[in-house]
């Protein structure tokens, strides 16, 4: 349990550090690397729009490249808020769900939103008939927007080395969708969620305030000196060492490919991937990871959640998730075999691993949102939500 403090800082600065895609426009680096890539995700846009909808009304959608990878991402308006789901092109599966706050993003996914309330035509709909006009391409990306107050869309379209965009009309219904009702229904389920929100709140401000001025300067100066492939090279290394929760968790909800993969993994980057600095099993092998933790168990066995509770120098939690957390923070095996010292280290190494790799994507956020902590706080139950449910 030394390490509680360290790993629940590094975890609390990943709840606040939520990054968002947008509607892009592709430099020719970029379209260079999607052409390369996009053959081998086997879910097309459409049908990413299509699996969207099960969680929300999709409102725009695209391929993107992200730390040279390439990610598949759709915008749904859910209860009055917009996410951000991320898609295994392989399989379909939504790997994750993040409420979308910053300032910019929602102005892009409420003009988005603004379309499709108003558009006869849905997005899959449209994609397939851009398609059909333009035999051999495939899409890349959809946003909607009001043109003059007529839906239209945007729609990026590959086919080999060639980029093609093309703007279509949606078609135009005289009274858009209404969202009143949904909207009113969560706002009350997120206040029945947070009956302690004065005490989580002065608490939350105090947790922000160590973040500004001890874990941001330290990670500012870990990025100045360290080299981006050393950086990650010891965040792969930090991250191999974690499996035991994901695999205990994964077995525990009877996820057994899962917890094939976690096994797999381990074993592949602990050899050929040098005590797990490098992340092999996913770079040569596509094994990829299968995050489970003991919380998101409680709620697959039908626990309740409980209150939202934030607590001194720990994440964001529910009071499901503080029990939850206390049991993974004890898989940690290291912490039985090495000394207490050593065991602190590695927290801490990981702590401003995980604040570093997000300076660039947590930085103006306090600025451009305008209730951090409502914020924080809807996109951690909008996680684990989601995290219980998957």
């Amino acid at each position: 349990m030394n390490k509680i403090v360290a790993s629940a800082a590094a975890a609390l600065l990943v709840f606040l550090s939520v990054q968002f895609v947008c509607a892009q426009d592709f430099d020719p680096e970029k379209q260079a690397q999607i052409a390369k890539l996009l053959p081998r995700a086997r879910i097309s846009l459409e049908e990413a729009l299509t699996i969207g909808a099960r969680e929300g009304r999709p409102v725009a959608a695209g391929f993107e490249i992200d730390r040279g990878r390439l990610n598949l991402w759709v915008f749904v308006r859910k209860g009055g808020r917009f996410l951000e789901l991320t898609l295994d092109y392989d399989s379909g599966e939504i790997v994750a769900a993040e409420l979308i706050t910053k300032r910019e993003d929602l102005r892009t996914a409420n003009s988005a939103n603004q379309a499709v309330a108003r558009a006869k035509m849905s997005l899959r709909e449209a994609t397939e008939k851009a398609m059909e006009e333009n035999i051999g391409f495939r899409a890349v990306e959809i946003t909607p927007r009001l043109d003059d107050g007529t839906p239209r869309a945007k729609i990026v379209l590959n086919r080999g080395e060639e980029f093609r965009e093309i703007s279509h009309d949606l078609g135009l219904i005289e009274k858009p969708t209404e969202d009143s009702k949904e909207d009113a229904a969560v706002d009350a389920d997120i206040a029945r969620a947070d009956p302690w929100k004065p005490f989580n709140k002065r608490t939350f401000w105090f947790n922000l305030q160590i973040d500004r001025f001890v874990f941001k300067p330290v990670a500012t100066v870990y990025n100045a000196v360290l080299p981006g492939p050393v950086q990650q090279g010891i965040a792969n290394a930090l991250d191999n060492l974690n499996v035991t929760r994901r695999l205990v968790n994964n077995i525990f909800q009877l996820k057994f490919e899962g917890a094939g993969r976690e096994l797999s993994r381990f074993v592949i980057n602990s050899s050929v991937g040098l005590v797990g600095l490098f992340d092999v099993a996913d770079t040569a092998f596509g094994i990829r990871q299968s995050n489970r933790d003991t919380g998101q168990t409680l709620g697959v066995y039908g626990i309740g959640a409980g209150p939202y509770l934030v607590l001194p120098f720990l994440p964001p939690l529910t009071v499901r998730d503080f029990f939850g957390f206390v049991a993974d923070e004890a898989m940690e095996p290291l912490d039985y075999f090495i000394p207490s010292a050593a065991s602190i280290a590695i927290g801490v190494t990981g702590l401003i691993s995980d604040r570093a790799a997000d300076i660039d994507s947590f930085w103006g956020v306090e600025l451009t949102t305008p209730d951090l902590y409502e914020t924080v706080r809807d996109a951690y139950l909008q996680r684990r939500e989601f995290a219980v449910r998957k």
